[in-house]
Formats: structure tokens, C-alpha cells, sequence
């Protein structure tokens, strides 16, 4: 028999969880924004300049940003993620694990399917040239490892890779949340940071695994040589949960001088040829996220909060989706080109509106309706 109240208490607990799902972090939609404002850089020099502008030293600089804006993205989303996942069992004493993997797949299947429905299509008019195992591996999300087992990769769907990494990461890390004790979590996320460190570098100086899968390469797309990016969010997430790692990350990094001091660490790593790059940057961006978090009111907090980049932070998955489609990098094959129709669109300067439009489509048509029916049944379930 339940006990007085017991129903009142439980009803609570659950408008309070959904308090929690539904929270906004300030300037995190301008730091979404950035990031695939960095990914489009990288990945459209051909959609963004005309294409004598392609051999200038200027331009092909752009070509590797594409990686620090998927970083940026790991850490966003494994501070947010986790943010709201410590918060939500600090507010209600449990995680409901359903209605959390629940919302992913609201979250992330339906513009992730109608983008390879689309490009299917495509391959099957002949414009485009898909495999089905690559459609495979990205529907269940392990794109990453059949791209370093040296599979046949496929240009419309290798940025799927990403995806794949966070989705294993998700698969993992709730039930952690869950079950281990928030001291012992405190402890060990930074030590397992270290340890995929570690592995990284031995990795890639001696090709561990080449010798027992000699198909495999130290690809960084591999979830065990890239997650620290995750993790190193999701610890910062957890302490920004709890009130008393709050107020003690608002005096450590909320002043106005040590926001700064961080922006400047992070142009610095993205910019110079720092030993240990990775690792710093993993450990570096999450924080700096957090100190505008929590004092949105500097300079830096003042930008990131325009409405324009935060509406495009706020459609970043469709874009992230659909720049594949339409942008392409310098140096690209020409066998990755699509055919026409479809590649006078892949092109200054039609590109980069067409990603835009796209994007937008798939956003407010395919990926707000169907979330918000997906959460509506799943909070009425």
C-alpha cells in the first residue's frame, strides 16, 4: 500500500523532472551556433568561395576546422546531456532511464532518417553514390568503426562518424549517473579521461591494435581514442548540478578576467601547434563553456546570445545533417561530386544557401513536430 501522500510526492518529482528536461543554459544555443559555423567553414570552402579562390593559402587553411567544431559539439553536448541528468537525480533521487533514451530517439531519428531517405533516393536516380552498408552502420550508429576498419566510406554519410560516438557514449554513461555514487563519479571521469589519453598517444605512436585487427586504423573518429571530448563535458555537467560544485565553479571561472583568460587558451589550441593539443582542448572547452553559463553578462556572453546565432545553435543538427549533402571540402575526389542537378548546388554560391534551406525544412517540417509528438506520448506513457 503506497504511503499518504506518497502519489503527491511521486507527481511532483516527475513535474520537477520535467522542469529539469526542459531547462535553458544561457549562451549554449551561440556556442552550438559556433560550432557548426566552424563546421561549415571547414567542410565549404567550395560552396562558400569561387573556385579560383580554392588554391589561395587563405582558403585551404579552413579545411581542418571542421574537427575543432565537432569537438566543441562533444563537449555542449556532454555538459548539457549530463547537466540534466545529475540534476534531475539530485532533484528526484532516480533517473528514469526510459524516458531518457526515449527522447534521443525523438531527438535524433527523424531528421537523421529523413536525410538518408533523401540521399538514398538520390542514389537510386543515379546522382549520388551510397552503399547499403554504410546506411547501416549509420542508422545504428557505429559509422565511426566501420569508417577505420578501412570499410568503403562513403562521402554522404562519413559524418555520421559523430553521431556514432555520441550514441555509444549514451549508451553507457546514464546508467553510471544512476548507479555510482557522485564522489566516486567526481573521481573517476577524469581519471578515465587520462586513461583514453594515454591509450590515444600509444595508439597512434605504436598501432596497438593493427596487430590483432590488421584492418584497423588509429582512426580519431574511434570512440576509444576520442570520448575524453565527451566525458570531460560530462564532468563539468555533473558538477554544475550539484548547487555546491555550482557556486564553487562561479568563483573559480565565473569572474570576467578568467573567461577571458580561457578564450584566449582556447585560440591558442586551436590555432598553434601545442603538444598535446587533444588533450588540453578536451579538458579546456568545457570549462570555458561554463564560465559563460554562468556569468552570460561579459562580452563573449553578450555575442553569443545574439538571436541569429542562436537560431542557427538551435537548428545545428539539421545543418550538421544536411552541409554533407552540399558541402565540400578542397581536395575532394571527383568521383564524391553528385551529379547534375544536384551538383550545381554543391557549388559557390549556391551551397551554402542550399544547406541553409534545407536545414531550416528539416528543422521546423520533420525534427520540431515530430520531437514534440514523441515527447508528448512519451510523457503521457
Amino acid at each position: 500500500m503506497p504511503l499518504p501522500g506518497s502519489a503527491c510526492v511521486s507527481q511532483n518529482n516527475e513535474t520537477r523532472a520535467r522542469e529539469v528536461r526542459s531547462e535553458h543554459l544561457p549562451t549554449l544555443d551561440g556556442w552550438r551556433g559556433l560550432a557548426i559555423l566552424t563546421v561549415l567553414l571547414g567542410h565549404g570552402q567550395l560552396a562558400i568561395s569561387p573556385p579560383e579562390y580554392s588554391q589561395i593559402a587563405f582558403f585551404r587553411a579552413f579545411n581542418g576546422f571542421g574537427g575543432y567544431g565537432v569537438e566543441l559539439f562533444f563537449a555542449i553536448s556532454g555538459l548539457l546531456i549530463c547537466y540534466k541528468l545529475g540534476t534531475e537525480r539530485v532533484a528526484t533521487g532516480r533517473l528514469d532511464l526510459m524516458q531518457f533514451y526515449g527522447r534521443r530517439i525523438f531527438r535524433l531519428l527523424p531528421s537523421a532518417v529523413f536525410y538518408i531517405l533523401c540521399i538514398c533516393l538520390l542514389a537510386a536516380f543515379g546522382l549520388i553514390i551510397v552503399t547499403a552498408g554504410e546506411i547501416f552502420a549509420s542508422l545504428f550508429f557505429f559509422r565511426n568503426y566501420w569508417s577505420s576498419f578501412q570499410m568503403p566510406r562513403g562521402h554522404y554519410t562519413s559524418h555520421f562518424w559523430s553521431l556514432s560516438v555520441e550514441e555509444q557514449f549514451y549508451l553507457v554513461i546514464p546508467f553510471a549517473i544512476a548507479m555510482v555514487r557522485w564522489r566516486t563519479l567526481f573521481y573517476s571521469l577524469p581519471l578515465v579521461c587520462f586513461a583514453v589519453a594515454l591509450w590515444r598517444g600509444l595508439e597512434s605512436h605504436y598501432g596497438l591494435t593493427t596487430t590483432l585487427f590488421p584492418q584497423l586504423v588509429a582512426d580519431t573518429g574511434r570512440t576509444d581514442l576520442c570520448i575524453d571530448h565527451l566525458i570531460w563535458g560530462a564532468w563539468f555537467g555533473l558538477i554544475l548540478a550539484n548547487h555546491q560544485g555550482r557556486e564553487k565553479l562561479r568563483r573559480l571561472i565565473g569572474p570576467a578576467w578568467v573567461q577571458g583568460a580561457l578564450l584566449l587558451a582556447f585560440l591558442a589550441l586551436v590555432t598553434l601547434p601545442i603538444p598535446a593539443r587533444k588533450i588540453w582542448i578536451a579538458s579546456l572547452t568545457p570549462a570555458l563553456l561554463v564560465s559563460t553559463i554562468l556569468n552570460p553578462s561579459t562580452w563573449l556572453g553578450f555575442l553569443l546570445e545574439k538571436r541569429l546565432l542562436a537560431w542557427t545553435g538551435r537548428i545545428s543538427y539539421s545543418l550538421y545533417l544536411w552541409q554533407q549533402l552540399f558541402l565540400l571540402q578542397i581536395g575532394i575526389p571527383e568521383s564524391e561530386f553528385a551529379q547534375w542537378p544536384v551538383r550545381l548546388f554543391q557549388n559557390f554560391p549556391l551551397g551554402l544557401p542550399a544547406t541553409f534551406l534545407a536545414a531550416a525544412l528539416s528543422y521546423y517540417l520533420i525534427e520540431q513536430p515530430l520531437r514534440r509528438r514523441g515527447y508528448r506520448w512519451l510523457r503521457s506513457s
